[in-house]
Formats: structure tokens, sequence, C-alpha cells
């Protein structure tokens, strides 16, 4: 019990930078993220929640944690504090991997889940398990422009030109339409002239 009241008074205080979570507050916050996110932490008793329910699934019980990741790393990429901007990049993972962890294995929401902790993991520095994510996203939705557009940036910043086109053709397979990816084609080949 004295252990337990002591874990919740530094967390309530925020002595343990692990504690500390990033959850939309104000309207402002919400108007950043999908709507569903304000309905879900607003509560169950709205028709608006029913709505959601019926387009989510059963998962929208665990669809906070997904807003959380968000959350978190839209407040990363404008924190100065080195040490806190890396806090609030492991939050935004912890949150997108507890949604994988609970939520159902069809759940329509992994592939965009997958493409968001790739970009936390590229905007921390961790290439290869960003690298990981992207593929993980396109393995589970083959037609997700952007997780190819965010694989081709990488392999074309890294000066891989070739590897950058070859992944542009294989998303453009997928997704003939995409002005994302026929845009990022044009200019590779523009670039490479």
């Amino acid at each position: 019990m004295l252990l337990r009241s002591l874990l919740l008074i530094i967390a309530l205080f925020g002595i343990c930078p692990q504690a500390q979570s990033a959850w939309p507050t104000t309207d402002y916050d919400f108007a950043r993220l999908p709507r569903f996110c304000w309905v879900r932490l607003k509560g169950k008793d709205t028709a608006e929640y029913q709505l959601w329910a019926k387009r989510i699934g059963p998962d929208i019980m665990h669809i906070h944690h997904y807003c959380e990741g968000l959350f978190s790393a839209m407040l990363a990429r404008v924190e100065r504090d080195p040490m806190e901007k890396r806090q609030l990049y492991k939050n935004s993972i912890g949150g997108f991997m507890y949604v994988e962890e609970h939520s159902s294995k069809n759940f329509a929401w992994r592939p965009r889940i997958h493409y968001e902790k790739g970009q936390v993991y590229e905007e921390s520095g961790q290439i290869k398990e960003a690298i990981q994510e992207y593929q993980s996203a396109i393995k589970l939705n083959p037609k997700l422009a952007l997780a190819y557009a965010a694989l081709s940036d990488l392999a074309a910043r890294s000066g891989r030109t070739d590897e950058a086109v070859e992944i542009l053709r294989n998303g453009l397979e997928q997704k003939p339409d995409s002005k994302m990816l026929l845009r990022r084609m044009s200019k590779l080949k523009k670039n490479n002239k």
C-alpha cells in the first residue's frame, strides 16, 4: 500500500519522466487530432461515439492510446529540451505500441499505426526501426502511399536514388494515381538527369 501511494505521488508530481504522458486537454489540442480522439476521450454516452464505434469497431476502446501517440509526437516536434523531446517520442511510441498489443489483429488502423511509429522513429534518429515500421505498414496495406513515400525519402536522402525510384515504382504499382508518389518520382527523375 505504501509503495502504491509513493508511485502515485511520483506520477502526479512528474518526478519520474516515464510516468508522464501527453494527453490532449484543450479544444486546440483536439483540433489537431482526428475527430475520434475527442469523441473517445469525452465518453461513450453520445450519438457521435456510437457512430465512431461502428466505423472503428470494438477496438475503439484502445484508440485513445493512438491519439496519445499522435499528440506526444506533435509536442516532441516543437520541444526544445532534448531530454523532454526524447521522452515525448518515447511516450508516442508507447501509445502506438499499446494499441498494437491490445487491439485485434485485423484492426484497420494497424497500417497507419506502423506508419506513425515509423515517423517517430525517423524523427528521433532511429532509422533502422523507421524502415521496419514503414515496411510493416506496406505489408499490412500495400496501398498506403505514405509509407512508400517515407521509405523513398529515406533512401533518396541517403544517396540511394535507384532504391528510392524502385520503392516509388512498387508503390505506384499498388496505387497508380497517387499524386504524392508521382510527384516524388518526377522530382527524382528530374534531379538525376
